[in-house]
């Protein structure tokens, strides 16, 4: 990962194929980041950590959410081997854990998404509970993508920039990072 920050990816939790092309996803995520000045993330269908552990790395504290317990406890040790403290995590899905959040009172300047192939529809509608300044969508499918974008439209948000990534080369398929 960029920044030298290192993940362990358990054999049963998601990682992105592609490791060159995740360097340059995971560096886009950073600097709109710390470009936009935010201090405060939670990324939601974490993984291992493979944007968490970055943005912690670049200064921001925040939350990570992941279902996968073996992927929690890789980033928790990962976060604790780098000198990560900024960094907490839930091992809970990522719509319990939203739901929580909101009831908690909990504010983030970013959240960031990098959900299934199926989206997560059930999340995004409740995303402007936790009052975001911005949102970073990572997607593999346009389809998902588009049909999740709407209810954040609908609570105010506005598409600022969109990316591709060639994570799949010769194929029709790859990454989006909309802003």
């Amino acid at each position: 990962l960029p920044g030298d920050v290192f993940v362990e990816i358990p054999a049963d939790a998601f990682s992105q194929i592609n490791a060159a092309v995740n360097r340059e996803l995971v560096a886009a995520v950073v600097s709109g980041a710390t470009s936009r000045g935010l201090a405060s993330f939670c990324d939601l269908f974490a993984g291992a950590g493979n944007f968490a552990l970055p943005l912690a790395r670049a200064g921001l504290s925040g939350v990570m959410v992941e279902r996968t317990p073996s992927a929690v406890r890789a980033a928790q040790r990962a976060a604790a081997e780098q000198g990560l403290t900024r960094l907490k995590a839930r091992s809970t899905d990522a719509e319990r854990a939203l739901r929580d959040l909101i009831q908690e009172g909990q504010r983030f300047e970013l959240l960031v998404l990098d959900p299934p192939r199926e989206g997560a529809p059930e999340v995004v509608a409740k995303i402007a509970g936790l009052q975001p300044r911005a949102v970073a969508y990572v997607a593999c499918d346009p389809v998902t993508l588009s049909r999740d974008l709407k209810p954040l439209l609908a609570a105010g948000l506005r598409v600022v920039s969109a990316q591709a990534f060639d994570m799949f080369p010769r194929t029709h398929h790859f990454e989006t990072l909309v802003w």
